[in-house]
């Protein structure tokens, strides 16, 4: 039984621009409380409460939130990818399947409990949570009979036919019986050079965003919203005089004017017009 989880957390977020030259992509608000707070949260759903987190870039600000939050840091002087940073934070201690979730990914319909559930049950050497690819696309992920993978970016690993093409989400369960390099990436140097191993998927094909750019930064908060059924939000504090539909304002936020599809960051304030934008205290972000 999975009983520890490692959360991918120590990325630069380039992608997000001057976001993250003033938060490290994890502790980005989405919606009420931070990214990464979601992906412990729904780590703790699902029955797991040992979690470690990959600490690199705004080490201090994330550390000082693990700590708080009861997750392990696990400092990196140097990037050590997704497999490095698996085999530094897990090694020494007891052996057994792990959860690897990455922290920029919000998948509020996730259940944990039942990607556990399923990968306990059919003895599988890894798990990958894949969303089934859009019509026309190739997707990341090939899958055949009984959801086996048999192809991984271009690479067959199965001689079974391929029946659905998907993509693969960042959240997956391995056994340890995978050899981990001291750096590199799960997929690319441990999936793909294990042939033999049982690869199995787990369809999700709820909505589920990326936030690694201010765009789907935007689209994470507003799939957030949309589970609250209102087109506002106030955080505590927060207040936004004028015409404002579809915002998200963080504590202490104050805006003015009409505001559409919009992030007003906690503290932040703007007086205006403004849509498809992040207001963060030190300026505007077109998403």
């Amino acid at each position: 039984m999975t009983t520890r989880a490692f959360v991918l957390a120590a990325g630069l977020g380039t992608r997000l621009g001057a976001l993250t030259k003033q938060l490290p992509k994890p502790l980005v608000p989405v919606g009420d409380r931070p990214a990464i707070a979601h992906v412990v949260d729904a780590i703790r759903a699902g029955g797991i409460g040992d979690i470690t987190a990959n600490v690199f870039h705004g080490r201090d600000a994330l550390v000082a939130w693990l700590g708080a939050a009861g997750v392990r840091a696990s400092v990196e002087d140097e990037l050590l990818g997704t497999a490095g940073g698996l085999l530094q934070a897990t090694h020494g201690r007891e052996a057994g399947a792990v959860l690897v979730y990455n922290a920029d990914v919000f998948a509020p319909s996730l259940d944990v409990g039942a990607l556990l559930r399923e990968h306990g049950r059919g003895g599988h050497d890894a798990t990958l949570v894949v969303r089934r690819a859009s019509p026309g696309t190739v997707g990341n992920v090939g899958i055949g009979r009984e959801g086996r993978v048999v192809r991984l970016r271009t690479t067959r690993v199965s001689e079974d036919p391929e029946i659905v093409a998907g993509e693969f989400l960042g959240v997956h369960v391995l056994e340890p019986a995978f050899t981990l390099p001291r750096r590199g990436c799960v997929v690319g140097d441990v999936y793909l050079a294990s042939p033999g191993r049982a690869l199995h998927a787990f369809l999700h094909d709820e909505p589920t965003w990326d936030v690694g750019t201010p765009a789907s930064y935007l689209d994470a908060n507003l799939g957030w919203l949309a589970r609250t059924a209102s087109r506002v939000f106030l955080g505590a504090g927060a207040s936004v005089v004028g015409a404002a539909d579809l915002v998200v304002a963080g504590a202490g936020a104050r805006a003015r004017g009409r505001l559409e599809r919009v992030v007003l960051w906690p503290g932040a304030s703007f007086d205006g017009d403004l849509r498809d934008a992040i207001v963060t205290p030190s300026g505007v972000v077109a998403a």
